[in-house]
């Protein structure tokens, strides 16, 4: 019976308000009155929530600021109660929208405060009010935040779990939770960011789950909000860089790895720690990759300068500035050849000039990289290919020999080997070189005639008799 009679008197408060808003002659209470009576319900519905004393607290308070407009207090409830409704959700998609609210309330409180044409009397206790909000705030946004780290992790559990399940009952179960905890942990970072939208991590948190699911254009979006806010730019823009790239689009992603090199290089003490300095020339690598994805090519061979500044060592710098040279040497070659067809022979010789001077730089670059790195076969041959077509050919047969010492089943080594020792005239290497051609090429016609040459040559009658006979069943 008394609660009946107490529900009675709610219901008949709640009209009385809504009666007075309404009514262009209400009754208007004083300030403390709306308060007092909206901090009595607030504190009564407890855990209980009880429906009816939270709308009549709200009610009391929406009186209080369209009566007396802005009042700290006022706001410091109204927030309070939209945190309780909001814990009171057990879906997150639903609690969002009640923590917009206590925020907005929140700020609302923290403008009043600030405002100096608002009565003392309303700007009362504005410290440790706008305080305590702070405090729950900070708390919320924690408890939100931590709770969608780890289903990131979870996230990257359950992916490991669907890749290698292989009955489809159970691969549908896991990818049905796999996609709860998705939804739930982009829900808990959205929530994180409305609470405090200046703070980056839960914008990273974003890019990170929808990295982990393959998502890279929407991970993008949110590393672009993220941008602003960060103090240290240099980590999301080399993730929004990497994200392009597995994409594909090669292209997009150089302006990001152009920003970073240049923020990293625009402080020369970052450069002193070695783990930071292997960290800019591998990402300035992969810029030379996008630049040469994108035909971008003298951007390319600027940023292998930039790397050799930072590291002259750097053999694939070393190489990747050769093959810039190699390719506009060719290009000239093609123009020589085609000035020569046409009758030009001073433009044809002037070209043929830019060749040699182009291919000479390669050389240089690939004499110390294969100088540097005595142990790769391709770098050896590169080397050796330059020096031949230069001419230098005691260069080349020093480049030939270690490539097929380092690869010997690789026959093009050795078919280059052969032809330089026979343009050096040294029959008898170039002989031996051959021999290892046949090996693996027993049916080639032309080395075999030319092996019976230098047999000739050589004085040697019985390997040339054999040969010989080897090139009548050819």
């Amino acid at each position: 019976m008394k609660s009946m009679l107490k529900l009675t008197l709610v219901i008949t408060i709640v009209m009385l308000l809504v009666g007075s808003v309404a009514a262009e002659k209400a009754r208007k209470l004083p300030a403390k009155a709306y308060i007092q009576s909206a901090k009595i319900e607030i504190l009564g519905y407890g855990e209980s929530k009880e429906e009816a004393r939270i709308k009549l607290a709200q009610a009391m308070l929406d009186s209080l600021f369209l009566y007396w407009g802005p009042h700290s207090e006022g706001y410091y409830w109204y927030s309070q109660i939209k945190w309780d409704l909001a814990k009171e959700k057990a879906n997150l998609k639903d609690r969002l929208p009640l923590v917009a609210q206590a925020i907005a309330y929140a700020d609302s409180l923290a403008w009043t405060c600030g405002n100096d044409q608002i009565k003392k009397d309303y700007r009362k206790d504005c410290d440790k009010l706008d305080e305590q909000l702070d405090s729950v705030r900070v708390h919320e946004w924690r408890e939100y935040y931590n709770d969608g780290v780890n289903q990131i992790t979870e996230v990257e559990q359950q992916m490991e779990a669907v890749k290698v399940e292989t009955d489809s009952a159970a691969l549908a179960y896991y990818q049905t939770r796999l996609d709860a905890i998705i939804d739930s942990c982009q829900d808990n970072m959205a929530i994180a960011i409305v609470i405090d939208s200046t703070d980056v991590k839960p914008f990273i948190g974003l890019a990170t789950v929808n990295e982990r699911t393959g998502k890279y254009d929407k991970a993008i979006e949110y590393l672009m909000r993220a941008l602003p806010l960060a103090a240290d730019r240099t980590q999301i823009l080399t993730s929004i860089a990497y994200d392009y790239v597995q994409m594909n689009d090669y292209c997009a992603s150089i302006p990001w790895f152009r920003e970073y090199i240049d923020l990293t290089l625009a402080t020369p003490a970052v450069l002193e720690d070695a783990a930071n300095r292997d960290a800019v020339v591998g990402t300035a690598h992969n810029l030379a990759i996008c630049y040469n994805n994108c035909k971008e090519y003298d951007s390319a061979y600027a940023t292998f300068g930039r790397i050799l500044e930072i590291n002259p060592e750097d053999v694939t710098a070393l190489v990747g500035a050769a093959r810039y040279q190699q390719h506009y040497g060719r290009l000239a070659g093609d123009s020589s050849r085609a000035s020569r067809e046409a009758g030009n022979e001073a433009a044809s010789k002037n070209w043929q000039g830019v060749r040699d001077q182009r291919f000479d730089s390669a050389r240089v670059f690939l004499k110390r990289a294969f100088e540097l790195s005595g142990d790769d076969a391709a770098v050896a041959s590169e080397y050796g290919l330059m020096a031949a077509i230069l001419q230098k050919m005691d260069e080349a047969k020093v480049a030939f020999t270690r490539a097929t010492e380092l690869a010997p089943d690789e026959v093009d080594y050795w078919v280059s080997l052969g032809d330089c020792n026979l343009q050096m005239r040294d029959f008898p290497g170039a002989a031996t070189a051959y021999e290892k051609v046949v090996e693996f090429r027993p049916d080639d016609k032309a080395v075999w005639e030319r092996l019976a040459e230098l047999y000739e040559a050589t004085g040697n009658k019985a390997r040339r008799a054999e040969v010989l006979e080897k090139l009548k069943t050819l």
